[in-house]
């Protein structure tokens, strides 16, 4: 019958099953990539949700949903994506980026201070061997933590005051961020709030593998982001959600 497959090959199918559907998440995950690259956020957010739910592709998601300002739903997707993989650094500084929209500084609070306890006392994480041409800047996420205290006011400004500094010392600083620490280093030492807004982490998307026709014999998936703190590449372009270009625009931390 067809159930007397025997052990060997019911081991091989599973083989095949498992190939196979590393294919299908793999097709829709491009998919789902063309679809961002033309400007589609609708069509890649149906692909990225059809998908196998990992760490990467829930992040893609919730920068597409960012992308189409769905802040709640950008929220729910990086939570997830923090469930598969808790070193993803970048799914907490996005997330970061989704409270202050939402509202929500205390948890914008929480995910900063979570990501640079992340980076391990690094100033940076290149994603570059997980398919992510973007470096994530230890001085872009305590600046982003010094302008949610500054605009929380009160007793928060010096907290504000010791995160611009640590950002300040940090030995990378984006280009377009340093105008904006000043500024708000500026207002801080006088005691004053000022209105710089957080930098938007447009990091673009974590791209496919590129596998071959023989994906089940001696493919080896890309493992998680526990130690990718090496190799630099070159910054592309930035995605921009409609704010300013760079890593910066377009969220206000509300009071």
């Amino acid at each position: 019958g067809d159930g007397d497959g025997g052990g060997d090959n019911g081991g091989d199918g599973g083989a095949r099953t498992a190939a196979n559907m590393l294919k299908v998440t793999i097709k829709r995950w491009s998919a789902a990539e063309d679809a961002f690259d033309r400007g589609d956020y609708a069509e890649a957010i149906d692909k990225f949700e059809s998908a196998q739910e990992t760490s990467r592709i829930l992040y893609n998601l919730g920068l597409c949903y960012l992308a189409t300002q769905q802040y709640q739903q950008a929220y729910d997707a990086l939570t997830k994506s923090i469930a598969c993989d808790g070193y993803l650094c970048a799914s907490y500084a996005v997330r970061a980026t989704c409270a202050v929209y939402l509202g929500n500084n205390e948890a914008a609070i929480d995910d900063l201070k979570l990501a640079i306890n992340t980076l391990r006392g690094h100033d940076f994480i290149d994603y570059g061997q997980l398919g992510l041409q973007y470096r994530l800047l230890r001085s872009d996420v305590l600046y982003n933590l010094a302008v949610v205290f500054c605009a929380m006011g009160g007793g928060r400004l010096r907290e504000a005051a010791k995160n611009c500094n640590e950002a300040l010392k940090c030995s990378e600083i984006r280009g377009d961020t340093k105008p904006q620490l000043d500024r708000l280093k500026e207002a801080l030492d006088q005691g004053a709030k000022s209105s710089e807004q957080i930098v938007l982490f447009n990091s673009g998307l974590f791209r496919a593998p590129r596998i071959d026709k023989n994906v089940g014999e001696g493919f080896k998936p890309v493992g998680k982001s526990d130690d990718i703190i090496t190799n630099k590449v070159a910054m592309p372009a930035p995605l921009s959600f409609g704010g300013g270009g760079g890593g910066g625009g377009g969220a206000a931390a509300g009071k």
